[in-house]
């Protein structure tokens, strides 16, 4: 169903297969978007018929968030699954399509202790990745969006790490999975020594001291005696960016390791970070370390940074190959790589290997706007005869200061066979060795 198009240039250009918060302007730009061209799909709180009168709508359908009975125009918020299938039959019926939600915060509010928070999880999850076959619009405030609303239109990524409560429900559900292995015994320890830790403010990064909320054990009268602590503490306000989120996930489990000695961090969120669209990698790579993956070719490296940055992290690469071999091989975006060459005439972004100032310049920048940077430098050999090793070594030194600053994940491929043993340890003193299976 589609509205009749106007015969003008649409004041709104909102690109496919994107997520924008848009606050106030949210039915306009809507209405902008289904008089030229584009079927649209409104996902309301607010009256249909007081909308359509409104804004003109005519043939546009409108599904009102609503918990009255005995009309297809409303779906219940707390029923997520049939809300889900309604906007993906939607999405996959049209080859150019908008949808409307107003909002995520209302159907969050409605689902509170009502249905699992994994299932709110998995819904806001699910929506993301349908927003890549249409132009998804959530109509919410700027209190309860974690980004800088800098426009009326502002284009949105990581949902659940930038809505409300949803990163503290994550870790919810994630420290729920780690501790399900523990006998009763060393799952109490566990909780006491976590709750402690949260409370003096060294779980999560921002290093605050939390007040947790309310629970049932907080409220029990014996709760004095450690045996009775049945649940973690964790704050509903506590707000987690991705990086800031993994690190709490490691220090949990590195509390857990005390307790008990045979727990495997990765093996206990493995399903969890298959479902909600995350590497494995990102549980052993830590933010702000410069690794060294020592191999002949540099298969592997490529593999790893490659899932890296298709499971969602900023990235750049710099290589001797070319961006359009790696993107073919690797599934690396041509976008992300700087061509290691003196070939200035490349169509690709390129850099000559041996002008280091440029090349700490592209580094340097990249850190700066990267949110979550990580950086493969896959052609150090290369860099070594176009100059000589006490450079490239130089060079490694000042990275890896930077690295350190941006919370970013370094990765530098050598070949051992390329250097002399001296040379190689040296190189190997100012990193971490990184044993990674390739397609992990």
């Amino acid at each position: 169903m589609q509205e009749a198009v106007e015969a003008t240039q649409p004041t709104y250009e909102l690109g496919p297969g994107r997520t924008f918060i848009i606050p106030e302007k949210a039915y306009e730009v809507f209405k902008d978007q289904i008089t030229h061209g584009v079927e649209g799909l409104c996902i309301t709180i607010r009256d249909p018929e007081e909308l359509r009168r409104r804004w003109g709508f005519r043939e546009t359908p409108i599904i009102k968030l609503s918990h009255e009975k005995g009309s297809e125009r409303y779906i219940s918020p707390t029923n997520l699954p049939l809300l889900f299938v309604t906007i993906k039959s939607f999405v996959e019926s049209s080859k150019n399509s908008i949808v409307l939600l107003d909002n995520v915060e209302h159907l969050i509010i409605e689902n509170a202790d009502v249905v699992p928070e994994r299932e709110v999880l998995d819904f806001v999850y699910e929506i993301e990745l349908l927003s890549r076959g249409t132009r998804m619009v959530l109509a919410e405030l700027p209190k309860f969006v974690h980004l800088k609303i800098t426009s009326e239109i502002n284009e949105i990524k990581e949902l659940i790490f930038n809505l409300g409560p949803l990163s503290a429900y994550l870790f919810k559900v994630f420290s729920d999975a780690m501790l399900s292995g523990l006998d009763s015994a060393t799952r109490v320890d566990v909780i006491r020594d976590v709750n402690e830790s949260i409370e003096s403010g060294t779980i999560f990064e921002k290093g605050e001291p939390m007040r947790a909320e309310s629970s049932a054990a907080a409220c029990d009268p014996d709760m004095a005696q450690p045996r009775k602590i049945v649940a973690l503490k964790i704050c509903s306000g506590i707000v987690l960016n991705r990086r800031e989120f993994f690190i709490a996930i490691r220090r949990l489990g590195r509390i857990i390791k005390k307790c008990d000695p045979k727990f495997d961090l990765a093996a206990s969120v493995r399903d969890l970070m298959n479902s909600f669209g995350r590497s494995p990698l990102e549980i052993s790579l830590i933010p702000g370390t410069t690794y060294v993956i020592e191999e002949e070719k540099p298969s592997k490296s490529l593999e790893i940074f490659g899932e890296l940055v298709n499971h969602g992290m900023d990235g750049l690469c710099l290589s001797r190959y070319n961006p359009e071999l790696l993107s073919e091989r690797y599934g690396i975006p041509a976008g992300t790589v700087i061509w290691l060459t003196q070939k200035s005439e490349s169509e690709y972004r390129s850099v000559d290997p041996t002008n280091f100032p440029r090349l700490s310049s592209i580094l340097s920048h990249f850190l700066q706007k990267a949110n979550y940077p990580v950086i493969l430098l896959e052609g150090l050999g290369y860099l070594i005869t176009q100059s000589n090793y006490e450079t490239v070594l130089r060079f490694i030194q000042s990275q890896r200061d930077d690295v350190a600053l941006k919370s970013a994940i370094f990765l530098v491929h050598i070949d051992p066979l390329s250097l002399d043993t001296k040379e190689l340890h040296r190189l190997e003193s100012e990193m971490e060795p990184l044993e990674v299976k390739a397609g992990v």
